[in-house]
């Protein structure tokens, strides 16, 4: 028996939206397949934008404590995640209802597409962005209304973006602007001022503002957030977090949102019950009070970032946009790069995604000196440098 999908999910499975991974292939197969095709003896992950350091590492003895009590795996988590809450209210200056928990930021992508897009909603949706926001918004029925960032403004935010996303809004009559920053790909930022602009001008819509490189822009104990804007009271916002990128807690696969009472109650409506572990609301706690570690990962991110951007300067045929994270998107002249630099043991992002496909765009993550160096080397071999 055949049992066919619902025409929404029968829709999207012909949208081709394409991102970073393949989902018909688990990560360490396709991995260990490359391996075996090129002979190599392992992979250089330069494509998801994990930190390099990894987490802290004063978590270590935290899992150490993990070993000492198996109580917590045994037994199932605090249904609220309490102390996580309070430690994020306290650390972002918001009350524990301005917060909901998540496994990572797609979860709460997911929680906020269900709750506010059906069929026909339409949403503001600046490209190039993180492609999984769109994928999320045709999945649940909803129309992407494209505000194309540009090349030759190195797709950065400018006070004209601003200026035709609320001329668009209004003229489509959107219910909800989505905003990446920093942007991934392109690690430019949104100021605040603009948010503000745009939200003055948006008041019966939801913004919704993902800031999963948020970390990379902060001060030392100062987020230079669009959580800052909620604590003046603002109510139609949401700004989504995760513990995925500078705190290099990826594999735990946690994130948060922070938002007005009244959003949040409803978020927390349609939470599941249980999904965050217990192990990752403890060692999340534990790195978000070590804020040293995360300041020394932003001063590193942001020399080696410099040495890379020195090295690209002198490679002909490659151009690499201005970034304030650690990931960069890099254009250059051939197809073939991204298939060199597998067969030279190195995975990069593919960037065909909406507003650079079809244009020879890459992604990387700026790793350590060393890892940098590789990538450097085999990008100059590939353009006969």
């Amino acid at each position: 028996m055949t049992v066919k999908p619902t025409l929404l999910v029968s829709k999207y499975f012909d949208s081709n939206i394409k991102g970073y991974v393949d989902k018909t292939k688990g990560t360490e197969s396709f991995l260990e397949e490359i391996k075996q095709i090129y002979g190599l003896e392992k992979i250089l992950k330069f494509d998801l934008g994990e930190n390099p350091e990894g987490p802290s590492p004063t978590l270590i003895d935290e899992l150490k404590k993990f070993i000492r009590n198996l109580s917590l795996i045994s037994e199932y988590p605090d249904s609220s995640y309490l102390r996580l809450r309070e430690e994020l209210a306290k650390f972002y200056g918001v009350k524990l209802e301005n917060i909901t928990v998540g496994t990572g930021s797609n979860e709460l992508i997911e929680r906020i597409s269900r709750l506010w897009i059906e069929q026909g909603t339409k949403v503001i949706f600046p490209i190039p962005s993180f492609y999984r926001i769109e994928d999320a918004i045709l999945r649940f029925g909803g129309v992407p209304v494209y505000i194309q960032l540009k090349d030759e403004e190195n797709y950065q935010w400018t006070e004209n973006t601003t200026n035709e996303l609320i001329r668009t809004a209004k003229e489509t009559k959107s219910k909800l602007i989505w905003l990446v920053t920093p942007n991934n790909p392109a690690g430019g930022i949104i100021p605040l001022e603009e948010i503000q602009k745009i939200i003055e001008k948006n008041k019966d819509c939801i913004i919704i503002v993902d800031e999963a490189f948020g970390e990379y822009i902060d001060s030392y104990r100062k987020p230079y957030s669009a959580i800052n804007l909620i604590k003046s009271g603002i109510g139609n916002i949401l700004v989504t977090r995760t513990f995925s990128k500078i705190y290099g807690l990826a594999g735990l696969r946690l994130g948060y949102c922070v938002g007005s009472n009244e959003l949040i109650k409803l978020l927390e409506r349609i939470r599941m019950e249980f999904a965050v572990n217990a192990v990752a609301e403890k060692l999340a706690i534990a790195a978000l009070r070590d804020q040293e570690y995360i300041e020394k990962i932003r001063k590193k991110t942001s020399q080696r970032r410099k040495l890379l951007e020195n090295s690209l300067d002198k490679i002909e045929g490659i151009k690499y946009y201005p970034s304030q994270t650690h990931i960069m998107l890099i254009k250059h002249k051939s197809k073939n790069l991204y298939n060199y630099l597998l067969k030279e043991g190195i995975l990069v992002a593919t960037m065909e995604i909406s507003g650079l496909e079809g244009k020879n765009y890459i992604r990387i993550t700026i790793r350590n000196e060393e890892e940098n160096n590789i990538l450097i080397n085999a990008i100059k071999k590939f353009f006969g440098i």
